[in-house]
């Protein structure tokens, strides 16, 4: 299907896309969305008309290859920045490291460009000569530093896949390839992040004086891993070292920085993972998936308010993480923690529908505090669907290594023993661990 010829749709139309392409029913959708199930079924008669489709079957299809090409051709555009543009606004956008800006007097003749007459401000894209208006903002927007992040997010979004300013032409390609990474690397989908990581391997002894291949290897490796990608992940020293040497040779990078984080991270040194993983938001303050790391990390060492409020901020800053179900597994994962059982069961429970690669681990979740609050019908019910989930036999083994290198030593072990008094055969604890 030809993406020029797609209806236009709304963020909403696109979220009830995903939810039924999920299988979801119109009570869930409604629920999850907090709409009346009318809304809803009025909202779903009215894409099947806009899309030309004749049931919901049809509809999925016609998302997923929606969102298959989304992800598939992202092209490289180059960035004019008109001189009247606020510089604080300026050195907001500079904090991505895939964003180039050039100020000049004169617009160019094909790409984007930012352009702040008077009290507005618009962000255009001229193709074949022909101006059109792509985002509008208004100039009170930069007054605050909470503000120029929120627009700067919002415009890096509709300028993803620009050129990198990079010394040589032999880059080229290369860069292009990063920058599709970088979008597979947000969405955290398991074929997209196994691909990812078969491109990144040999980008590596390519390319081996760059530094972004190794942080992305390193970040994508521990993504994959733990959206359930690969069965294994790739050996300790290997990402150390790859994590090492991209922050030797970009020491101000916030991906290496971010990657040396989460190779510490597995090797249980929160502390030092908090540590890169605050100077990687201070070396870029909008840097995606360094704000919802740095909420991750947080939990783990115990700071449960203070992991609370940075999901807030990656909420602020990019909204489209609870359409995604990401922010539900966090704050869930932060409330368990915490023993705020209640809580993390309601995150728990609206979550699963979203994030099917994890949905065994929230499943596990839900064994755990049943057994802690005694609730024998509850947990039935939540062996019942955990049984489901664990189909593939590596499942569990999988799941059970990725809890004991991330989460504290105490945390794994009451969790481990909470679900052994549940009944769950579980595997031996890790030889380093046990």
């Amino acid at each position: 299907m030809s993406r020029e010829s797609d209806p236009p749709l709304t963020a909403r139309q696109l979220e009830i896309l995903e939810l039924m392409s999920k299988g979801l029913s119109n009570p869930d959708i409604a629920r999850l969305l907090g709409l009346s199930q009318n809304t809803v079924k009025t909202h779903i008669s009215n894409l099947l008309q806009t899309l030309g489709v004749s049931n919901r079957t049809e509809a999925s299809v016609w998302f997923e290859d929606y969102r298959h090409q989304q992800q598939a051709h992202i092209q490289p555009l180059p960035v004019f920045v008109a001189d009247n543009c606020p510089p604080e606004l300026l050195s907001c956008l500079m904090c991505f490291e895939f964003l180039s800006l050039c100020p000049s007097a004169q617009p160019p003749t094909s790409g984007f460009y930012l352009d702040c007459p008077g009290d507005s401000g618009r962000l255009m894209q001229i193709q074949q000569g022909t101006s059109s208006l792509i985002h509008s903002f208004a100039r009170a927007e930069v007054d605050s530093s909470q503000s120029r992040q929120r627009l700067a997010a919002q415009l890096f979004d509709k300028l993803l896949g620009i050129r990198v300013r990079q010394p040589t032409a032999s880059h080229e390609d290369a860069i292009q390839t990063l920058l599709q990474i970088e979008y597979r690397l947000r969405s955290r989908e398991a074929g997209t992040l196994r691909e990812a990581l078969e491109t990144l391997s040999p980008m590596l002894s390519a390319f081996p004086d760059w530094s972004l291949p190794k942080s992305f290897y390193v970040l994508v490796a521990y993504a994959a891993w733990q959206e359930g990608a690969v069965s294994q992940l790739p050996p300790a020293a290997n990402l150390i070292n790859h994590a090492q040497q991209a922050l030797h040779l970009a020491p101000q990078s916030a991906y290496a920085q971010l990657a040396f984080a989460a190779a510490a991270l597995l090797m249980g040194q929160l502390p030092v993972a908090l540590a890169h993983t605050e100077q990687a938001i201070n070396a870029n303050p909008m840097l995606e998936s360094g704000l919802f790391f740095r909420a991750q990390v947080l939990a783990l060492c115990g700071l449960y308010p203070q992991a609370l409020a940075a999901y807030e901020q990656y909420e602020l800053l990019y909204p489209q993480g609870q359409s995604t179900g990401r922010l539900l597994v966090g704050r869930a994962v932060t409330h368990f923690l915490a023993g705020q059982l209640d809580e993390a069961k309601s995150h728990i429970l609206q979550a699963i529908p979203y994030r099917h690669s994890v949905q065994a681990g929230l499943c596990m979740m839900l064994v755990s505090i049943a057994e802690q609050q005694e609730d024998a019908a509850g947990l039935t019910l939540a062996r019942e669907q955990l049984a489901q989930q664990l189909s593939d036999p590596a499942m569990l083994p999988r799941l059970m290594a990725l809890l004991q290198r991330v989460l504290p030593p105490t945390s794994f072990q009451q969790f481990r023993q909470s679900l052994l008094r549940a009944g769950v055969s579980l595997p031996e604890p890790l030889p380093e661990q046990a």
